[in-house]
């Protein structure tokens, strides 16, 4: 009837907003605010399944085509968790009810030619498990995965039980395809071997067996233990669990280069490849790493700036390698490298040699958290959710990759808005998110919560995140960390960061592990309605209350 006044506009729209997060994902502080950008990110991605009545994520906004059933599809599963339980099944029960792409393997599911998107998926559908409860895509997704499992035995060439990467070609890039590292360094030189029998795969073996995709076999073996075991499969869950050990001896045994106290990849006739990348760290991600041997990743490399270290984490190389930004013309601001100048710039982008890549970062950023790394996860999660806030803050983009170096906007001139607005992108920014809350992946009680955190910078917090049917939010800040549950307050510490793992509440009180950064005092509000509290010196301690 009449065009609105601006303020009119402006109210309709700050009262849309408020209504958005008092329901919805929200969050505040230098890290917690990502939340709403997540929230957005996730949504504007959000499709429909015409077919199947459901909602799915799109990996690119614009980018046409249906549901992607490659690795990327896992990541927005385990991301859009945070914000839609009923997103997240629905996208995970998508992929598995997927026909099999057109000439590949007729596997239901996950798509086969990427080997690092069955583990992918199973880690994300057991993520979905920890995080509600529910058995159901578990008893939709485990046949897929055993029959992705059993097949990947064809790519152990020399058949000692490690794998060695599939052969895509002698073109220049896309040898990485198996596993979405697509012009990766690493995979530049191996050589074919004809394979022999296997399940229709047409491509061949090569000489290179793989760290990554040992890793990600191991991962998948030991998800699966995981699933039988829930689903009341102990045979399949012991032959599982022996799957995952064999793998971790021979991984320690063959792929651990003493002298450089790296996991390197390794040819069959004993040689190194020597290119430094952050899947040396991968596996710390599938739980093979010794102890030890993850102290030197972490302590050694992770955190040398001359490698990995940095405000802008992780590059894809190495810095110190010498395919770090080998192959683009310098850019004279960063010293390095521009990713382009203008679109179509074919040899400017230094893709797989330098960028940073959002599921790089989650994969590190897991195993660094999964061997109780919590400061070095604490400060790796900011300076990842840094990265996701400054592209956002500036252009309202979440890109397919980010720069390794400062001072260039992230991938300018990429003109595909599919490429601005790329789904997995939102990885870099959960993991501040789950460095606030999270559910527990990884060892122990699978309905145990995870949350606090010893470095992330100022006052964060997280609101209406749900979780094994309760919503909770969290503030954690220099001195005092709070946990609410269904808007009572369980669980406050106050004199000190903390990060606590394995929290279980029951009725009468609750059990956790903490890890503070000096003396706290720590209270639990059980269901009995009794306070409960004690103190606790600096560093872990296992509290029953």
């Amino acid at each position: 009837a009449r065009t609105p006044e601006a303020h009119e506009v402006e109210h309709t729209l700050a009262a849309a907003g408020a209504h958005v997060r008092g329901g919805n994902l929200t969050g505040s502080g230098p890290v917690g605010r990502a939340a709403d950008a997540v929230r957005d990110a996730l949504s504007l991605n959000t499709n429909y399944d015409r077919d199947r009545l459901r909602n799915f994520v799109m990996w690119g906004w614009g980018g046409g085509g249906g549901l992607f059933t490659g690795w990327d599809s896992a990541f927005d599963a385990v991301d859009a968790a945070l914000v839609s339980r009923t997103l997240a099944v629905q996208h995970e029960t998508d992929v598995f009810e997927a026909p099999a792409p057109p000439n590949q393997v007729p596997l239901q599911g996950p798509r086969y030619d990427q080997q690092n998107s069955g583990p992918m998926h199973a880690y994300a559908v057991w993520r979905l498990y920890t995080k509600f409860g529910d058995r159901s895509v578990l008893e939709k997704a485990y046949p897929a995965l055993v029959t992705f499992h059993d097949l990947l035995p064809e790519w152990d060439t020399d058949k000692d039980g490690l794998l060695e990467t599939p052969y895509f070609g002698d073109r220049i890039g896309g040898r990485g395809n198996h596993l979405g590292l697509d012009d990766s360094p690493v995979y530049a030189a191996y050589h074919r071997i004809a394979k022999q029998g296997g399940s229709g795969d047409k491509r061949d073996n090569t000489d290179l067996t793989d760290v990554a995709l040992n890793s990600y076999y191991a991962l998948l073996a030991e998800t699966l233990a995981k699933m039988a075991r829930v689903l009341g499969r102990p045979e399949d869950a012991t032959r599982f669990a022996a799957q995952h050990e064999r793998i971790r001896r021979l991984l320690n045994d063959r792929l651990w280069h003493p002298e450089k106290g790296l996991y390197l990849s390794r040819y069959l006739d004993g040689t190194w490849n020597e290119v430094v990348t952050p899947t040396v760290f991968y596996p710390m991600y599938a739980g093979l790493a010794t102890p030890e041997r993850a102290r030197i990743l972490v302590e050694r490399h992770l955190l040398d700036p001359e490698e990995f270290w940095g405000d802008y984490v992780v590059p894809s190389v190495a810095r110190n390698d010498p395919a770090y930004c080998s192959g683009g013309p310098v850019h004279p601001s960063s010293g390095h490298f521009r990713f382009f100048d203008r679109y179509g710039e074919g040899s400017a982008p230094e893709q797989w040699k330098g960028a940073v890549w959002p599921p790089m970062n989650a994969t590190v950023y897991d195993g660094v958290k999964r061997y109780g790394f919590d400061d070095v996860a604490g400060r790796f999660a900011a300076r990842s959710t840094a990265m996701y806030l400054d592209a956002w803050d500036k252009e309202n983009w979440f890109p397919e990759s980010f720069d390794p170096e400062p001072g260039q906007s992230i991938m300018d001139s990429a003109v595909d808005t599919a490429w601005r607005t790329y789904s997995w992108s939102n990885a870099m920014a959960v993991q501040g998110l789950h460095e606030l809350i999270s559910d527990n992946p990884w060892d122990g009680d699978p309905s145990a919560l995870m949350f606090g955190t010893l470095s992330l910078p100022g006052t964060n917090t997280v609101a209406n995140v749900q979780l094994r049917g309760h919503t909770y939010a969290v503030s954690a800040g220099p001195d005092r960390t709070t946990l609410v549950r269904d808007g009572r307050t369980v669980f406050r510490a106050t004199g000190a960061r903390v990060a606590v793992r394995n929290f279980v509440l029951r009725g009468s009180g609750a059990s956790f592990d903490i890890n503070a950064d000096g003396p706290a005092r720590v209270e639990v509000f059980a269901e009995d309605g009794r306070a409960r509290g004690r103190k606790v010196p600096g560093g872990r301690t296992h509290v029953s209350l």
